[in-house]
């Protein structure tokens, strides 16, 4: 009256059932849950990675170009006043830097009284600036203070004529005009 130890008792059949023991280790389909959760990792870290490359690649790339059509002829300045603000006039700017001793020849005129500073300009061949930088540097100029007293108080020579008497010293042609002196 011995029964047989090989079959296990009814108890002991239901507690192997699949809701026992750890959840990691319990198998899912063909692998156990720990092996599906490091899978999901992965993947979820890749895709993270992947977009993060996309759009720090997307805003920083140096060598964008822009079409000339999208570039504006022009930018419109908007002003908190309404208007632009106003430039105060002031003196006028110094004479630039004259080239030392050159090729060219300085030539001189007597004035009469009866021309504007432009209109000697024009009849001798140089421009006003030129006019009046090579008779204030010119070092035999008399009549230097008279000259820059008068181009002061006639705001640079643009307006009045220039008194007779005085000795304007120019280079024809401009400044790096090869000429002979000559006077008129």
């Amino acid at each position: 009256m011995t029964e047989p130890a090989s079959q296990p008792a009814p108890a002991q059949a239901q507690s192997r059932s699949p809701e026992s023991g750890n959840v990691f280790t319990r198998k899912l389909g063909p692998l156990p849950m720990w092996a599906w959760m490091g899978i999901g990792l992965a993947v979820a870290l890749g895709y993270y990675f992947w977009k993060n490359n996309l759009s720090s690649s997307g805003s920083s790339t140096p060598n964008q170009t822009t079409a000339s059509s999208q570039v504006p002829q022009f930018v419109n300045q908007t002003y908190v006043q309404g208007t632009p603000p106003v430039v105060a006039p002031g003196p006028p700017p110094p004479p630039g830097p004259r080239p030392g001793p050159g090729p060219y020849k300085l030539q001189f005129t007597k004035t009469n009284g009866k021309e504007t500073l432009a209109e000697i300009a024009k009849h001798v061949g140089t421009t006003v600036p030129d006019l009046i930088a090579d008779t204030i540097d010119h070092p035999g100029n008399v009549n230097k203070g008279k000259f820059t007293s008068w181009l002061h108080h006639t705001n640079m020579g643009k307006t009045g004529k220039v008194p007779a008497g005085y000795t304007l010293y120019y280079t024809p042609g401009g400044h790096g005009a090869v000429s002979g002196n000559t006077s008129t």
